[in-house]
């Protein structure tokens, strides 16, 4: 599944590596009081015991969690939590210094019943170090799609590995049940250990039918250059997929079947999709578009985003 939100990054030539904890103190300095548990010293955050694991109430509380890099794990024990109050200082910071550094590997879980996360379609701002793992448990994800990444908050993070499980995944856009079938089920490459797994709505019932669930699906998600996202693996455990729309009109391709069976990048002429968020909608739906993208949609007079966002 692939999205794009309106948001580009900074160019990331000639800029500095920054922490996590220390790119996100100015942004916790000033939305956030320090709490019982947090001491500043030589500009960084630390816990004054060793407490790996924290719940939070509030999206402030969240922040101070995430900033913490004593903290391995954080239970978000309310609903709603977002990343949209502090979107745009985000992007700023990254424009400064550079996506932050995520050097430990973190889970986020739900604490209490009904805990949610929006990403507010923030994307290309944390890069996850080779080897560490960033988990989502037991939550409900919103707007987590974005610059062509299922999970678009992370920037291009080569060697790690982004965990999805017990989660309900509330999708802006699907792909066509046929598609997704196709490419989960047969075309993705696993690099992970056992079968892919999942229960996908039957072709042709996008109307009735709009969740399916990935029982253990994996795959890797492809670098994506021109925003500078992807490059790791993804899981998918015990998930549910909530498709919230699908293309309009929905795209069709006939030569689907003949073109799985091809290596890549064949399987991956019609179907893709890019969504809009600002307009809720996918752009380039038919195969012209998709085959040319950006190229083919102009030429055929159909509106959509720059060309550099498709």
């Amino acid at each position: 599944m692939v999205g794009s939100s309106g948001h580009k990054k900074a160019p990331a030539a000639a800029r500095p590596a920054v922490s996590l904890a220390a790119a996100l103190l100015v942004l916790l300095v000033l939305l956030v009081p320090a709490g019982p548990l947090l001491l500043q010293r030589g500009g960084q955050l630390l816990a004054s015991a060793q407490q790996t694991d924290r719940q939070v109430n509030s999206d402030g509380g969240l922040y101070a969690a995430l900033t913490n890099p004593a903290i391995t794990s954080i239970g978000i024990a309310y609903s709603g939590a977002s990343l949209a109050p502090y979107a745009q200082a985000l992007y700023d910071a990254v424009a400064a210094s550079g996506p932050f550094q995520l050097n430990r590997s973190l889970t986020l879980y739900g604490a209490a019943a009904g805990a949610s996360l929006d990403f507010a379609y923030v994307a290309g701002v944390v890069k996850a170090a080779p080897g560490t793992t960033l988990t989502l448990k037991g939550l409900g994800l919103y707007r987590a799609q974005a610059l062509r990444a299922p999970l678009g908050l992370l920037a291009t993070s080569p060697g790690a590995v982004v965990v999805v499980q017990d989660c309900t995944n509330n999708q802006q856009v699907c792909w066509p049940h046929e598609a997704a079938q196709a490419y989960f089920l047969q075309v993705f490459a696993r690099p992970f250990p056992g079968a892919q797994q999942a229960t996908i709505c039957a072709p042709g019932t996008e109307a009735t039918c709009r969740t399916y669930t990935f029982t253990d699906i994996g795959f890797f998600v492809n670098p994506s250059p021109e925003f500078g996202t992807g490059g790791y693996n993804l899981h998918y455990l015990n998930t549910l997929i909530a498709c919230q729309s699908y293309p309009d009109p929905l795209p069709t391709c006939p030569s689907l079947a003949a073109d799985i069976t091809q290596p890549p990048p064949a399987p991956y002429t019609c179907l893709a999709t890019v969504y809009d968020p600002a307009n809720q909608r996918t752009v380039c739906p038919t195969c012209a578009c998709i085959s040319g993208c950006r190229r083919g949609c102009d030429a055929a007079g159909l509106a959509g985003p720059s060309s550099g966002s498709c």
